[in-house]
């Protein structure tokens, strides 16, 4: 399992498992992302769509066969917001 300091740039269409939360109600939901605004997430379950708040949650996504642990405070921007703090260039 892999563990990265960086957040995920796109989420959205990956499986995820919430492995820890304050709202001890959502630990162990499990689902595919379908929706994502800045403060949170819209999961597809078997059986319904759920909104996730990202602030209280902890994420386990799996990504080409790896399991990516996330916390989710890091998440808290928009996708292009996350690339833009996270991309650098050589002058």
């Amino acid at each position: 399992m892999n563990n990265i300091e960086t957040p995920l740039n796109e989420i959205i269409g990956l499986e995820t498992t919430i492995f820890d939360s304050k709202n001890k109600q959502l630990i162990g939901l499990y689902g595919k992302i379908i929706f994502e605004t800045k403060n949170m997430i819209e999961m597809k379950t078997d059986n319904e769509k759920r909104k996730i708040p990202k602030a209280v949650c902890s994420f386990m996504f799996e990504n080409y066969g790896k399991k990516i642990k996330v916390e989710g405070n890091r998440l808290i921007k928009r996708s292009h917001e996350r690339l833009e703090c996270y991309s650098w260039h050589e002058i």
